[in-house]
């Protein structure tokens, strides 16, 4: 599996965190975080932070551990590492996406799954998994229907549905005069949450309201 090449980064909340902080200490906590996002931990080796930080090293590293934590690999950012884990979710997601699309595709007459197939993204075409078997299928999608009467579990939900929460919460916001109220535009995508049966977590929140709005912003561009 290919790495993801890239990690949110949320001006406000760098510049809110780094408030203060020297220019030199700044760019070097930038520069282990890029280095961490493609490589890992940090190695636990005073020789090697020489060799990426330079002749400050000692007190460069000395003011930015603070913002690490130690573990058996090496030095991790916990804020960093939660990105990563959201990403793998998100990416996990699509793939399932592509997968239920490509099954879909296959049970087409030949025409339609041909212009089906073709319209898939290219990333879809390289991931597609082998057709499985359609008593499986029917088993599949009998266990996801809702038993009468029984609780409805709080799930992780696809990206898109995410991205569907956002919009409607900034839809909402709208309507109560709070045009990019963020904080108002968060309270409501919580509360749709609640009452979709789906997870909320903050960073999902932000990523997808963050989405949202930029996409909202493309299309009025």
């Amino acid at each position: 599996m290919s790495k993801p090449p890239a990690f949110q980064f949320y001006p406000r909340d760098w510049l809110s965190s780094t408030l203060g902080m020297p220019w030199d200490v700044a760019g070097v906590y930038i520069h282990l975080l890029a280095w961490s996002w493609d490589n890992g931990p940090l190695p636990n080796d005073p020789d090697w932070r020489a060799r990426v930080i330079g002749p400050e090293a000692v007190r460069l590293w000395a003011a930015v551990s603070k913002r690490w934590k130690k573990t058996a690999r090496g030095w991790i950012n916990l804020r960093l590492e939660r990105q990563r884990e959201i990403q793998a979710t998100f990416s996990a997601h699509g793939k399932q996406a592509a997968g239920k699309r490509w099954a879909d595709a296959q049970s087409m007459p030949a025409g339609m799954s041909r212009a089906y197939a073709q319209a898939m993204p290219a990333s879809t075409h390289r991931a597609m998994p082998k057709r499985s078997s359609s008593s499986s299928s029917a088993s599949s999608s009998s266990e996801d229907q809702d038993q009468p009467g029984a609780e409805r579990p709080v799930y992780t939900a696809p990206p898109k549905a995410y991205r569907a929460i956002a919009y409607a919460a900034i839809a909402r916001t709208a309507q109560e005069a709070k045009p990019d109220d963020l904080g108002a535009i968060t309270e409501h995508f919580k509360t749709i949450c609640a009452q979709q049966h789906k997870r909320y977590d903050p960073d999902i929140a932000r990523i997808a309201i963050d989405g949202a709005l930029a996409a909202r912003a493309r299309r009025r561009a």
